[in-house]
């Protein structure tokens, strides 16, 4: 579990660095190591176990896990925390339902015609609209920003063996949350276009602020 490389041979949970020795795309990739191909599969799974759960057919207040940003704080913890508040919820084989305005999307961009002051400015829905009834009849807010993020992850077993594990599990949570919609997906598209934005990239995150 949680590994990579063009044979399996290196954990991310012992460390994070990793950089091949040769050129992946000349040395086969993904085919020397089966585990990927197992992790492939096992991803299309998850992605409609996922589907499955956070679109239901039916409401029923039980079956509703409620998470408000209300108070919001830094993009990537909360989306951490979106992330351990939808695990938490499959685990219960409920059904996450976000309330409230995230405070990166208050913005002019977000608050035009069509625009929506939360992940669905930017983001692909991760859950069914849920009926005003079904959610205020659910029980009080369990989860709200500053929700701490020193829970287990507990990943169901199916999605922890055979090439599974943490990694693998908060990796498609995490792109289950931040699937593109179709405007940023244009927006994309566009500045592409217009940096000449082609393969081999490299990318570098510059992190400044309070680090």
């Amino acid at each position: 579990p949680d590994v990579i490389g063009e044979t399996c041979d290196h954990n991310l949970l012992s460390g994070t660095r990793y950089l091949p020795a040769v050129d992946p795309r000349s040395s086969g990739g993904a085919g020397r190591c089966r585990a990927s191909l197992r992790r492939e599969a096992l991803s299309q799974e998850m992605e409609a176990w996922l589907d499955e759960r956070q679109f239901p057919r039916e409401w029923h207040p039980d079956q509703v896990v409620h998470l408000s940003l209300n108070d919001t704080s830094g993009f990537g913890v909360t989306l951490h925390l979106i992330a351990q508040v939808l695990s938490t919820s499959l685990r219960r084989n409920k059904t996450m339902v976000m309330h409230g305005p995230f405070s990166y999307f208050r913005h002019r961009g977000c608050s035009a015609p069509g625009g929506a002051a939360d992940l669905t400015c930017y983001f692909a829905p991760s859950h069914a609209p849920c009926p005003p009834e079904v959610l205020w009849a659910a029980k009080d807010v369990e989860f709200t920003a500053n929700y701490q993020l020193s829970h287990p992850w507990d990943i169901p077993a199916r999605f922890n063996v055979s090439g599974g594990g943490v990694f693998f599990w908060l990796s498609n949570l995490s792109r289950y949350l931040m699937t593109p919609n179709r405007r940023l997906d244009s927006l994309l598209r566009r500045v592409k276009n217009a940096i000449g934005f082609a393969h081999p990239i490299m990318g570098v995150h510059v992190r400044h602020g309070d680090s």
